[in-house]
């Protein structure tokens, strides 16, 4: 039986829309029609590798998870906070795998996030989509979206990780310190120190070394899914990527379910 994870969307991230300065849930920002949130769970329901689904947000959140037979958590105040309370909720013992997902992801397929969770299983442990700069521009030509450059090429990151709920529930500071930062790419290559920001400016890291260096850090076997879908790395951070999310097509295979 393929393994199973639980997914949890840390939701209680806040937008200030520059229009009028009001301070709005980002997971309620909508994308031709549907909330960012509402896109999530819909794909996330059709992957047969999550169990259940768990949403930590503020109340305005809730009646929309029931809809998806998701489960709702109120807000902690903090991203790695809204993780703990949902690993809490469910009773997950240390070794049990979580897949936790941003709640500003534009329009994550289904099959992408099955393909992401599929090579996630097996002895890493602790693992996160590796985008190429080439693949993204070509899904995404003119987005805003900005890369790090490694050995093998310019890269970026998709908006999940997976990981043994032990790891999230009792921290090692580089834990916290990657998710408090997982906005900045330069931010969470300082908190792995500064060989890796170094490794960064020049392009001499490479996914090897990068992989290694988290593994010792965080104390189990990490591992970057190279080539993994465009789609899991496109998302809301500010005012010029809601824009260009809603420039994109109803038409376009993103956007279709």
């Amino acid at each position: 039986m393929a393994e199973q994870f639980t997914a949890i969307i840390p939701a209680g991230g806040r937008f200030t829309q520059r229009s009028d300065s009001s301070v709005v849930i980002k997971a309620l920002l909508e994308i031709n029609g549907k909330s960012l949130l509402e896109i999530l769970l819909l794909s996330l329901s059709r992957v047969d590798a999550v169990g259940r689904t768990i949403v930590v947000g503020p109340k305005s959140l809730h009646s929309l998870t029931s809809e998806y037979e998701a489960v709702w958590i109120d807000d902690t105040g903090s991203l790695l906070g809204n993780v703990q309370a949902g690993i809490r909720f469910e009773k997950l013992d240390s070794d049990s795998r979580i897949a936790v997902f941003a709640a500003d992801m534009v329009h994550p397929k289904p099959e992408s996030i099955a393909a992401f969770l599929f090579e996630s299983s097996g002895d890493a442990k602790l693992t996160i989509p590796l985008i190429s700069k080439a693949s993204f521009e070509a899904a995404y030509p003119g987005s805003p979206s900005t890369f790090v450059k490694l050995k093998e090429g310019e890269v970026t990151t998709g908006s999940m990780l997976t990981c043994p709920a032990g790891l999230i529930e009792n921290p090692p500071p580089a834990v916290a310190a990657l998710l408090g930062n997982r906005k900045s790419q330069i931010a969470m290559a300082k908190a792995l120190g500064w060989g890796v920001v170094w490794g960064f400016m020049t392009g001499s890291l490479s996914i090897d070394n990068l992989e290694a260096r988290i593994t010792k850090l965080v104390g189990v076997n990490a591992k970057a899914i190279r080539d993994s879908a465009p789609d899991l790395a496109m998302d809301i951070d500010d005012e010029r990527d809601l824009e260009y999310a809603a420039s994109l097509s109803p038409s376009d295979p993103i956007m279709v379910d």
